[in-house]
Protein backbone atom coordinates (compact mmCIF):
# COMPACT_ATOMS: atom_id res chain seq x y z
CA UNK A 1 0.00 0.00 0.00
CA UNK A 2 1.33 3.07 -0.98
CA UNK A 3 2.00 5.99 1.81
CA UNK A 4 0.49 9.11 1.46
CA UNK A 5 2.05 12.60 1.96
CA UNK A 6 1.67 12.99 5.27
CA UNK A 7 3.00 9.61 6.23
CA UNK A 8 6.23 10.34 3.92
CA UNK A 9 6.63 13.71 5.57
CA UNK A 10 6.24 12.07 9.53
CA UNK A 11 9.09 9.82 8.20
CA UNK A 12 10.77 12.23 6.47
CA UNK A 13 11.42 15.19 8.44
CA UNK A 14 12.49 13.86 11.46
CA UNK A 15 15.86 12.76 9.86
CA UNK A 16 16.84 16.40 9.89
CA UNK A 17 17.72 15.77 14.09
CA UNK A 18 20.33 13.23 12.83
CA UNK A 19 22.96 15.31 11.40
CA UNK A 20 24.80 17.75 13.26
CA UNK A 21 23.73 20.31 11.19
CA UNK A 22 20.30 19.93 11.33
CA UNK A 23 20.99 20.07 15.24
CA UNK A 24 22.08 23.34 14.82
CA UNK A 25 19.47 24.45 12.71
CA UNK A 26 16.98 23.46 14.79
CA UNK A 27 18.08 24.73 18.20
CA UNK A 28 17.46 28.08 17.23
CA UNK A 29 14.22 27.66 15.91
CA UNK A 30 10.54 28.03 16.84
CA UNK A 31 8.45 27.90 14.11
CA UNK A 32 5.61 26.20 12.27
CA UNK A 33 5.52 25.25 8.17
CA UNK A 34 2.35 24.33 6.71
CA UNK A 35 2.26 22.17 3.71
CA UNK A 36 -0.52 23.00 1.20
CA UNK A 37 -1.35 20.61 -1.33
CA UNK A 38 -3.97 21.23 -4.17
CA UNK A 39 -5.92 23.64 -1.88
CA UNK A 40 -5.89 20.98 1.39
CA UNK A 41 -3.72 21.67 4.54
CA UNK A 42 -2.58 18.03 4.08
CA UNK A 43 0.30 18.15 7.42
CA UNK A 44 2.52 21.04 9.66
CA UNK A 45 5.93 20.19 10.52
CA UNK A 46 6.28 21.84 13.73
CA UNK A 47 10.02 23.21 15.06
CA UNK A 48 10.26 24.03 18.81
CA UNK A 49 13.05 23.93 20.91
CA UNK A 50 15.31 21.86 19.42
CA UNK A 51 13.04 19.20 18.27
CA UNK A 52 10.92 18.95 15.27
CA UNK A 53 7.78 17.08 14.99
CA UNK A 54 5.23 16.76 11.79
CA UNK A 55 0.95 16.40 12.60
CA UNK A 56 -1.46 16.00 10.24
CA UNK A 57 -4.24 18.30 8.86
CA UNK A 58 -4.19 22.56 9.70
CA UNK A 59 -1.85 23.81 12.61
CA UNK A 60 -4.47 26.07 15.12
CA UNK A 61 -1.34 28.76 15.17
CA UNK A 62 -2.32 31.64 12.44
CA UNK A 63 0.02 34.72 13.27
CA UNK A 64 2.51 34.82 10.14
CA UNK A 65 5.16 35.57 12.62
CA UNK A 66 5.00 32.03 13.97
CA UNK A 67 3.62 30.15 10.90
CA UNK A 68 4.77 29.67 7.39
CA UNK A 69 2.51 28.36 4.83
CA UNK A 70 3.90 26.30 1.87
CA UNK A 71 1.71 25.72 -1.21
CA UNK A 72 3.42 22.74 -2.74
CA UNK A 73 2.82 20.38 -5.54
CA UNK A 74 1.91 16.48 -3.61
CA UNK A 75 4.02 14.74 -6.91
CA UNK A 76 7.28 16.94 -5.90
CA UNK A 77 7.08 16.25 -2.41
CA UNK A 78 7.44 12.41 -3.12
CA UNK A 79 10.07 13.24 -5.30
CA UNK A 80 11.66 15.24 -2.68
CA UNK A 81 11.41 12.48 0.32
CA UNK A 82 12.52 9.77 -1.90
CA UNK A 83 15.72 12.29 -2.82
CA UNK A 84 15.05 12.41 -6.44
CA UNK A 85 14.76 16.28 -6.49
CA UNK A 86 16.18 18.92 -4.55
CA UNK A 87 13.94 21.33 -2.41
CA UNK A 88 15.74 23.88 -3.98
CA UNK A 89 14.57 22.70 -7.40
CA UNK A 90 11.25 22.21 -6.60
CA UNK A 91 11.53 26.01 -5.37
CA UNK A 92 12.88 27.27 -8.39
CA UNK A 93 10.57 25.75 -10.14
CA UNK A 94 7.38 27.56 -8.90
CA UNK A 95 6.12 23.87 -6.82
CA UNK A 96 6.88 25.24 -3.75
CA UNK A 97 5.33 28.31 -3.07
CA UNK A 98 5.41 30.27 -0.46
CA UNK A 99 2.58 32.48 1.42
CA UNK A 100 3.49 35.98 3.28
CA UNK A 101 5.45 37.94 3.74
CA UNK A 102 9.46 37.62 2.74
CA UNK A 103 11.37 35.82 6.05
CA UNK A 104 14.34 34.28 6.65
CA UNK A 105 12.51 31.14 7.80
CA UNK A 106 11.53 30.10 4.34
CA UNK A 107 15.02 29.58 3.82
CA UNK A 108 15.13 27.70 6.79
CA UNK A 109 12.49 25.36 5.94
CA UNK A 110 14.51 24.79 2.29
CA UNK A 111 17.49 24.13 4.13
CA UNK A 112 15.92 21.64 6.86
CA UNK A 113 14.56 19.56 3.74
CA UNK A 114 17.91 19.86 2.28
CA UNK A 115 19.61 18.27 5.55
CA UNK A 116 16.69 15.55 5.92
CA UNK A 117 17.37 14.63 2.56
CA UNK A 118 21.12 14.33 2.89
CA UNK A 119 20.61 11.48 5.79
CA UNK A 120 17.81 9.69 3.29
CA UNK A 121 20.36 9.52 0.97
CA UNK A 122 23.02 8.19 3.58
CA UNK A 123 20.79 5.37 4.59
CA UNK A 124 20.22 4.54 0.92
CA UNK A 125 23.90 3.83 0.43
CA UNK A 126 24.38 2.37 3.58
CA UNK A 127 21.51 -0.06 2.86
CA UNK A 128 22.85 -0.65 -0.31
CA UNK A 129 26.60 -1.35 0.57
CA UNK A 130 24.99 -3.38 3.29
Amino acid sequence: MAKDLFEMAAEFYPKAEKSSEGQKVLKHLDQVYQFRVGGKDEFYVEVKGGHLGVKKGKTAITGMDDMTLIEADGEELKKIFLGKVRPIEVQIGQKWRFGGGDTPERTLITMITRIAQEVVREEIIENYQG
